[in-house]
């Protein structure tokens, strides 16, 4: 926050949008949803229109809030939305996150061969990228989905 508050100070946008948009994925990992909507929403104001990482990263808080509202339908197409601006990126830390979460709101609606396929294709993007831990979160998924057969 305390970055936040320097970027505000500065008159900083660019930075101040990517970090609200990082703020509301942790807002969102520690279950304060409020607080994760509320950053997403700076965030994509202060957002440019071409800047595909932020909306990569709030897309994806976004689809994660609408799973955990259950409203699924809304959960996948947030989630493809991230996914496709992930891939307008020359991030792959960012291509699989998206990648992974869209992978988890399949699982959600019962695409087992549609979730294992995103998920194979993380870990693809985590293993040439040389990503141990996302690679590791990938593996740990694939084992997960594929168990529930």
């Amino acid at each position: 926050m305390r970055s936040d508050a320097v970027q505000l100070e500065l008159g900083q946008v660019f930075f101040r949008s990517t970090t609200q948009a990082e703020l509301a994925r942790t807002y969102e990992l520690l279950g304060d949803r409020d607080a994760a909507r509320s950053a997403i929403e700076l965030a994509e104001q202060l957002t440019a229109p071409e800047d595909a990482v932020n909306y990569a990263i709030t897309h994806t808080v976004r689809a994660q809030l609408a799973l955990a509202d259950n409203d699924r339908d809304v959960a996948e197409r947030w989630a493809r939305s991230a996914v496709d601006h992930a891939q307008r990126t020359d991030f792959p830390e960012h291509q699989a996150d998206a990648m992974l979460e869209l992978a988890r709101v399949l699982a959600a609606l019962g695409r087992r061969e549609e979730t294992i396929a995103e998920v194979r294709a993380a870990l693809a993007v985590s293993e040439a990228k040389g990503d141990r831990p996302r690679a590791g979160k990938a593996r740990a998924l694939l084992e997960e989905f594929s168990d529930r057969a």
